[in-house]
This record gives structure tokens, sequence and C-alpha cells, in this order.
């Protein structure tokens, strides 16, 4: 959130924000090769920053040969607390 709020001041934080998206890409793309998913979903905090490190992820992903298709989570903060009350059910 900080980051995002300082960006239009400092030029730096497109390039933090480039390498994150550097970063995640070789990171999930060990996992893609492993765990075989069929989507990658991007939820908490992170994903209130969606523009300015997804469209980096995605194209990263494709030069690695990836498809896997990348979501936002519709439920936000929400996901936890309906993911914990469906441990109860």
């Amino acid at each position: 959130k900080e980051l995002v709020e300082l960006a239009a001041e400092d030029k730096n934080i497109a390039i933090i924000f480039e390498e994150f998206s550097d970063n995640l890409s070789h990171f999930i793309k060990g996992f893609i090769e492993k765990e075989k998913p069929e989507v990658l979903v991007i939820g908490g905090n992170i994903a209130q920053t969606w523009d300015r490190f997804v469209p980096a992820l995605k194209k990263n992903l494709a030069k690695m040969n990836s498809t896997l298709p990348i979501v936002r989570a519709q439920l936000g903060e929400e996901a936890a607390l309906l993911g914990a009350a469906g441990l109860f059910a």
C-alpha cells in the first residue's frame, strides 16, 4: 500500500514492482511444473496492487511457455474468514 502511494513521487517503485514480477514468475513457474494447477488466484493485500505487477507477471510466464490463467480473487479479505467458517460446517 505504501509503495503504491509513493509511486508517483519515486520512479524506483516501478523498478521494485518489475523485480517483484520477475522473481514471482520464476517462483510460480516451478510451482506450475510441480503442482500442475488449472488456474492461479491472487488474493489478499497484494491483489490491491494488481495493475502494478500482474501484466509483467503474465508476460514473463508467457515467455516461459506457461498459459496458466491468472485471476484476481473475488472475495478479497473475506476469503480467509469464509474458508475458516467452512471448516466448521
